[in-house]
């Protein structure tokens, strides 16, 4: 998987960016979800070990076995001074409970 500005520049501050996971989709991936978060200044918070994760959105799998899944978020106000970090779940059924 992967990430980066959707016009294909250097990430900025209020850019559109895209996050791409490849995960592997069990049978047609109709029972497969996939939840992507973000957080940002992850330094920030690097005493205690626990950013905190931003959920985006979710995306279902167009079939089964090995797929692309990707999202498209809004960089954040400040984003160009921070270490910012993505994260992808990959789920079976359930409900979206956050980042793990």
């Amino acid at each position: 998987g992967g990430g980066g500005d959707v016009g294909g520049d250097l990430l900025r501050e209020g850019d559109m960016a895209e996050i791409e996971a490849v995960v592997w989709a069990w049978r047609n991936g109709s029972e497969d979800t996939v939840d992507f978060y973000y957080a940002a200044n992850v330094l920030a918070n690097n005493n205690d070990n626990n950013p905190n994760w931003v959920f985006i959105g979710s995306e279902q799998p167009d079939g089964g076995g090995l797929r692309k899944v990707a999202v498209r978020y809004q960089l954040p106000a400040g984003s160009i001074t921070t270490t910012q970090a993505v994260r992808v779940n990959l789920r079976w059924r359930g409900k979206q409970g956050g980042a793990s």
